[in-house]
């Protein structure tokens, strides 16, 4: 018999890669995370010829991956190092300016997208790899973010921000090499926690201190597309949705419940939720901020009363930027 390998025996990590389709394994980051599973999405064919039998033929019949989609998601703690999967999603046609601050956004304008079989944007290698055997390693080529959810509260996943990505790559393998070099841990101390939190306003108002917990998750419904007999990645639209909680008692709560009920266009509000001051000038600063319109509001007083707004992400002006993310790395 064999040793028996179990979950724990994993490690899961992300290396941006330089060109699509080619895999990159040196210098790895690896990803907080309790694991993933890829979905292969091999392809079933099997040729309909009579054989003079009532069955069809072994010899009619194959498997493979032309025109698969491979993917999965995943969620983990977001800190500094991890949080350059972000641009997965947050795409752009050149680097992000990287020092030490790396400002990252929606673009929606055609021009600031990328074209990824020209090597541009950011796409990834992303494996889970085994300590027991490289047989069991498997690996994503060239992923591209779809979906990126971000969620923080005080009692949920350790009271920290949390990230929950959703990819497609151009390819899957199993089998894969492991990574090589020097891996990059994720630091714990170098989390986002909801204790932490400096400031949290809509349209300019401070809510800070009646703040409970807010998610907010932004998609681009990337979507793979022939290109030439290769392949490329399409970006169609970005969307955004979420909604944030806070205490029923703050002053300001009514400005909130009648923004829902606004028949104005062009009321979007700005949210912005910070760890720092915002300038995003030293480790462990972040800046999330969103243009959104409020939708809905429910109310729960099981207890302490407090108020749920829904809303989703707008452009609040044209040439603006609806989803903006300041991370310190």
């Amino acid at each position: 018999m064999s040793k028996v390998s179990v979950g724990a025996d994993f490690v899961y990590w992300f290396k941006r890669e330089n060109v699509f389709g080619t895999a990159s394994a040196s210098d790895v980051t690896e990803i907080a995370t309790e694991g993933f599973v890829i979905n292969h999405d091999y392809k079933a064919h099997a040729v309909p010829r009579a054989t003079g039998y009532r069955v069809q033929n072994d010899s009619d019949s194959w498997q493979d991956t032309v025109g698969s989609i491979p993917e999965t998601s995943f969620g983990f703690l977001a800190t500094p190092d991890t949080a350059m999967l972000f641009p997965a999603v947050l795409q752009t046609d050149v680097d992000y300016a990287a020092s030490n601050l790396v400002s990252m956004s929606a673009n929606v304008d055609c021009a600031d997208l990328p074209d990824f079989s020209a090597d541009e944007g950011y796409f990834y290698t992303i494996q889970a790899e085994s300590s027991c055997a490289q047989s069991y390693n498997e690996r994503l080529v060239s992923a591209v973010g779809n979906s990126l959810k971000l969620s923080i509260g005080p009692d949920s996943n350790e009271g920290a921000l949390f990230a929950e990505l959703g990819v497609i790559a151009k390819e899957s393998t199993i089998n894969a090499a492991n990574a090589t070099g020097t891996n990059v841990v994720p630091s714990m101390s170098t989390l986002f926690k909801w204790d932490s939190i400096d400031t949290f306003t809509v349209g300019g108002t401070n809510y800070l201190a009646s703040f409970y917990e807010m998610e907010a998750t932004i998609t681009n419904a990337a979507k793979p597309v022939p290109n030439g007999g290769g392949s490329n990645i399409a970006l169609p639209k970005f969307e955004g949705s979420g909604s944030f909680k806070i205490a029923g008692n703050d002053s300001n709560i009514l400005t909130l419940v009648n923004s829902c009920g606004s028949s104005i266009p062009g009321t979007a509000k700005e949210l912005i939720l910070q760890w720092g001051d915002g300038t995003v000038s030293e480790a462990g600063e972040l800046n999330i901020q969103m243009d959104i319109q409020l939708n809905n509001y429910s109310i729960d007083n099981s207890e302490e009363i407090t108020y749920t707004f829904e809303f989703t992400m707008t452009q609040k002006t044209v040439g603006a930027t609806p989803f903006k993310l300041d991370v310190w790395v």
